[in-house]
């Protein structure tokens, strides 16, 4: 007897582990609150990606939860036991056969290398929510955890109703912030979401820091279930959502619900992010005073009506082997978002309608060495104006937000796109490679002293370390001493006879 029931008690055991296998969404695990291992990934794909890349997921590892109380879930795979791995996180709710994205995440991890993955969501009673880690970037084993709270988290959404719309955002200002201080809008990718964004882009330690608000707005679902932000895509021709207008009231509803600057607003984002900061540029620049897109297009419908009441500064920031949105353009839409020209072609058309007369490249510093990438900087300035129109060009680089996620680790998007915002504000502390180009340093990067190069008399030089603190300063300009100075990014201010300058040192 014992036997028959230790046979019915192993069958049982058996067929459940069977049945519950995590190789597809119906066979997916259920699990609660808690700590589990994901070993080699190989089940069934789903059609829908639930991050902002786009790309096919691969394989996948599937898991269900469900509460019966509506309660904020956390899924993670930020944790320390994680060493050098490469995670991405879809969650979708609905039945097997028509599941739809919930949230996901890709590099919005902090903790190692900075490629693993963490979400937020409030989970509603009674839903059936499928957890799905895909091995797109690794197969490696993982550790993950599911974290309930009956707190909002610190990224919960506020609602801002627009055109009898419900829309939502995330909004971030350091501690302490002074009354009219800036404002910078970051956007997601198509598919992706606001918290998606917040997280890899680190946007909010650069607002510590350098001391300005940051809001991160959430675009509408398409017929797909996917957000985006309507630029025109080919696809999205039946859209009416009127986006412009959307963050045109969000701003001002910002700049006066925090006291912050009307005339400091800037706008930033990631692939359809960037994409709508160039509608921004021809259609809202009575609110935004310049825009940085990363890994955008300009769709040449756009192109063809820009009329911009104000011209702007513009600043893009672009992979060549960028394999969604073609850094050589798209002229037949064979990627299906539409016609658009080229990445050179549209600074060019920036440069142009700004009138741009002076011209500056260079290599930046190949810091990282072991990426595959470097940058080079193209600058358009001496426009009437005083705006410029510059080019970051990844070569190497994909379709990426450097410094995050992706494969250049040289230059940190986000920072390089707020010192450009503070550059055109005309802040000595930002990077200003421009107002005196007959300034250089030399060599740069530098070890234990660096000089100056000028066709002019230098009067005095300081040097700033990257939080705005002085650390170094003379009047001498050959062989200055940095002995003294850890490695790292400086900001050399020079001043001569009849001009001053700002440039960035690299201290090895």
């Amino acid at each position: 007897m014992r036997c028959f029931q230790f046979f019915i008690f192993y069958f049982i055991v058996t067929y459940s582990l069977n049945a519950q296998n995590g190789n597809s969404c119906v066979n997916s695990i259920e699990i609660s609150a808690g700590s589990y291992f994901v070993d080699t990934i190989t089940g069934d794909s789903f059609s829908s990606n639930c991050t902002e890349l786009d790309e096919d997921n691969g394989d996948l590892q599937w898991y269900s939860y469900s509460t019966d109380q509506n309660i904020y879930l956390t899924v993670t795979s930020d944790l320390d036991s994680n060493q050098n791995d490469d995670t991405r996180l879809h969650v979708y709710e609905g039945t097997c056969d028509n599941l739809t994205c919930v949230v996901g995440d890709d590099d919005g991890g902090s903790l190692n290398n900075g490629f693993l993955s963490t979400a937020t969501f409030e989970a509603i009673a009674g839903v059936t929510y499928y957890i799905a880690w895909d091995n797109f970037w690794s197969n490696s084993s993982f550790d993950f955890e599911l974290i309930e709270s009956d707190t909002p988290p610190a990224s919960t959404y506020t609602s801002f109703t627009h055109q009898g719309i419900e829309r939502d955002y995330i909004y971030y200002e350091p501690e302490g912030l002074v009354e009219n201080s800036p404002l910078v809008f970051v956007m997601h990718g198509y598919s992706g979401d606001a918290e998606n964004i917040r997280n890899y882009s680190n946007m909010n330690d650069i607002a510590d820091e350098y001391g300005f608000a940051v809001c991160y707005p959430r675009g509408t679902e398409d017929d797909s279930g996917y957000r985006f932000w309507n630029v025109g895509f080919d696809f999205h021709l039946n859209e009416t959502v009127d986006d412009v207008d959307f963050l045109k009231e969000l701003a001002s509803f910002l700049q006066t619900s925090y006291n912050l600057s009307i005339d400091k607003t800037f706008a930033t984002g990631m692939s359809n992010g960037a994409d709508m900061c160039y509608m921004l540029a021809c259609e809202a620049t009575e609110t935004f005073s310049a825009v940085a897109p990363v890994a955008g297009l300009m769709l040449q419908n756009i192109v063809n009506t820009c009329n911009p009441t104000n011209l702007i500064s513009l600043f893009e920031i672009h992979g060549v082997d960028d394999n969604v949105t073609f850094y050589e353009g798209d002229p037949t839409s064979s990627g299906g978002w539409g016609v658009y020209p080229s990445i050179p072609a549209t600074i060019n058309y920036w440069a142009e309608l700004n009138n741009c007369t002076e011209f500056s490249t260079e290599d930046l510093p190949n810091i990282n060495t072991t990426d595959g990438s470097y940058v080079v900087s193209e600058k358009n300035f001496g426009a009437e104006n005083n705006n410029e129109v510059w080019l970051y060009t990844v070569y190497g680089g994909g379709h990426d937000w450097p410094g995050s996620q992706g494969s250049n680790m040289d230059i940190d998007a986000s920072l390089e796109a707020w010192l450009f915002f503070d550059h055109i504000m005309n802040n000595n502390l930002g990077v200003n490679y421009n107002e005196d180009i007959n300034n250089f340093l030399y060599p740069n990067p530098a070890k234990d002293s660096f000089s100056i190069s000028s066709t002019n008399d230098i009067t005095s030089f300081v040097v700033y370390n990257i939080s705005g603190n002085k650390v170094l300063e003379g009047d001498n300009k050959i062989n200055i001493d940095i002995t003294s100075l850890s490695s790292g990014v400086y900001f050399a201010s020079i001043t001569t006879n009849n001009s001053k300058s700002v440039k960035k040192l690299i201290v090895k």
